[in-house]
């Protein structure tokens, strides 16, 4: 039984290239949700969170920046938006 639906949402989840931030990606993807992949560190990471939520028949983008510049999140919002569809759920 699945507690809820995700199906039509754009997630976008800050530090998704390793930790917690990789497990509410995936959980995220799990549920139905299309996921960019955020983070300030090196793709590596996040091409692999990426992977996994492709591998569940979920889109995914991996986009670098970091969270205290406006101009990356700003950015990065254009690039979902493009992508993915209206951004509906941030974590951060």
């Amino acid at each position: 039984m699945k507690l809820f639906d995700l199906h039509g949402d754009v997630a976008l989840v800050t530090g998704a290239g390793s930790g917690i931030g990789q497990a509410i990606a995936i959980g995220l993807a799990e549920a139905g949700a299309d996921v960019a992949c955020f983070g300030h560190s090196s793709k590596g990471g996040l091409e692999e969170t990426a992977g996994k939520i492709k591998a569940l028949g979920r889109k995914a983008l991996v986009l670098t920046g970091t969270v205290t510049s406006e101009s990356d999140l700003a950015a990065a919002v254009e690039r979902i938006e493009k992508k993915l569809g209206a951004l509906t759920i941030a974590v951060n």
